[in-house]
């Protein structure tokens, strides 16, 4: 991908407006929704099938470093730390993508077992296998949720509770990263671009 697919204009470019009209002004800028993944491919690709969002969730990482010239923001994870933690506590390289949110956790089916860690602000957060009781996932602990559990994150847990603990992002590490497209030497969600995660 080369810098003039990612922006309009370039450092040092030229530009003069002249009159026009409005007709197809907004011509090419709509885009096509994403493809919807079925069910079946998803079980196969041992993905996770996201049920709710929450609050802005997204795929970040470390952020889209060099591009700055070409029109393209940094990114990556809002909440550096807790992007850290998360990533040791399940293995990860500091390159591995992971899943983060703001003030409202996402609902996340599991279609295999995997290994989580949640960190960032301390939210309440449960596990839910089908003919089981829920469980608590640990905060600040590597985790096991089964094939076929649900990963129900809420809000984040009263300060009573937790002390002097506060916060409103939240970061979710799955062992062996978040698969989805490197663009531009990176996996974060870039919403201004429309790219990554």
């Amino acid at each position: 991908m080369c810098s003039s697919d990612l922006a309009l204009l370039e450092v040092g470019d030229r530009v003069r407006f002249v009159p026009g009209d409005r007709k197809g002004l907004t011509k090419g800028l709509t885009k096509a929704p994403p493809p919807r993944i079925d069910a079946e491919e998803t079980r196969e690709g041992g993905s996770i099938v996201v049920r709710a969002a929450g609050g802005g969730l997204s795929v970040q990482d470390g952020g889209r470093l060099g591009w700055r010239r070409a029109g393209v923001g940094p990114g990556g994870v809002a909440d550096r730390l807790a992007f850290d933690v998360a990533s040791i506590l399940v293995g990860n390289a500091p390159s591995a993508a992971a899943l983060e949110w703001a003030a409202i956790g996402p609902r996340l089916e599991f279609a295999r077992g995997a290994w989580v860690a949640l960190a960032g602000a301390p939210f309440d957060a449960r596990v839910i296998v089908p003919g089981h009781d829920e469980v608590t996932l640990p905060w600040l602990h590597a985790a096991w949720v089964p094939a076929g559990a649900t990963l129900a994150v809420g809000s984040t847990v009263a300060p009573a509770r937790q002390g002097m603990l506060r916060g409103l992002r939240g970061c979710l590490a799955v062992a062996g990263g978040i698969d989805v497209a490197d663009i531009l030497g990176s996996r974060s969600t870039d919403v201004r671009s429309g790219f990554g995660g």
